[in-house]
């Protein structure tokens, strides 16, 4: 595509409007999920979050339409942890939320929720991420050990 120097904004505000008509309303009325938003435990929206030792923390999502509307989704979400190892996942039988457990630690890793936006017969996927830091334990003392005797 080739922007004129004296109108740069209209041309990309043209393209984007083009973009999301053709993608945000599928039908009459009808919207078509975009994307997921993460919510924690007390309802603020997070890109990133921490989980400490022993702990677990609830993440929701909702599907939401390119103007950031809620919007439906058809059948339940599938989440997925990268790399594994640092939490474990246990999703909601309906898929819009799941429980994260601390099983060790340092590490970043990030979740993904992965959902079908077509209601029809055919599958449009819709996926977002969300990253999480699971902290290591604080050393609160010492394990000491005396090593067996020996000759000088």
């Amino acid at each position: 595509m080739v922007m004129k120097k004296d109108k740069p904004k209209k041309t990309l505000k043209k393209t984007a409007k083009k973009l999301n008509s053709t993608t945000a309303n599928p039908g009459k009325g009808k919207n078509r999920a975009k994307r997921f938003k993460f919510y924690n435990e007390e309802g603020e929206e997070i890109t990133m979050d921490t989980i400490s030792v022993d702990n677990k923390r609830t993440i929701t999502v909702q599907p939401v339409d390119a103007k950031g509307r809620p919007a439906p989704i058809d059948g339940v979400p599938v989440w997925t942890v990268s790399p594994e190892g640092g939490v474990s996942l246990f999703p909601s039988p309906d898929g819009l939320s799941c429980d994260v457990v601390w099983m060790g630690g340092p590490m970043t890793q990030t979740i993904a929720v992965t959902g079908d936006a077509d209601l029809g017969a055919g599958v449009k996927n819709i996926v977002d991420f969300v990253d999480i830091e699971t902290l290591a334990s604080e050393a609160t003392g010492f394990n000491i050990s005396v090593g067996a005797e020996e000759p000088v």
